[in-house]
C-alpha cells in the first residue's frame, strides 16, 4: 500500500532528519524506480525537499510538510459471522397490466400498414 510506505519515509524523516533513495529502498525492501517514484510523489505534495547534489539526492522533510498527505485508515477487525439467513419468501407475481396488450394496441394501430405492406412485399 503506497500510502503506508509514505508514512514509513515520513516516520524516518522524524527520526532521522534526511533520508537518501538508497535508505528507502533498504527500508521499504523496494527496487530503486519504485524509492525513486515514492520520493518523487512527496515532493510533489510538498513534504520533502530535495538537497543534496544532482548524482547524491538527500531528500529533508518541510515543516508541517506531513499534513500534506492522508494517514491510512486503521484496519478494522473482521466482522463476526452473521447468523444464517433465512431464505426469503417468494417474490409475488408482477401484477397484470391495468391496460390493454401490446398485441391490441399493434392490431388497432394501422398507421404503418402502408411501409409494413411495401416492405413486406420486398421478399425475394
Amino acid at each position: 500500500m503506497a500510502s503506508k510506505s509514505l508514512w514509513a519515509i515520513v516516520d524516518f524523516l522524524h527520526e532521522n532528519q534526511t533520508i537518501t533513495p538508497r535508505q528507502v529502498q533498504t527500508l521499504l525492501g523496494c527496487d530503486c524506480k519504485k524509492a525513486h517514484n515514492l520520493l518523487l510523489h512527496l515532493i510533489r505534495r510538498s513534504v520533502v525537499l530535495r538537497t543534496g547534489e544532482p548524482h547524491h539526492p538527500v531528500f529533508t522533510l518541510l515543516p508541517g510538510g506531513e499534513s500534506n498527505i492522508k494517514r491510512p485508515k486503521p484496519v478494522a477487525p473482521p466482522a463476526p459471522a452473521a447468523p444464517a439467513v433465512k431464505a426469503k419468501p417468494p417474490a409475488k407475481a408482477a401484477p397484470a397490466p391495468s391496460g390493454p396488450s401490446i398485441a391490441d394496441v399493434c392490431r388497432q394501430n394501422w398507421q404503418g400498414y402502408e411501409i409494413h405492406k411495401i416492405f413486406g412485399s420486398a421478399r425475394v
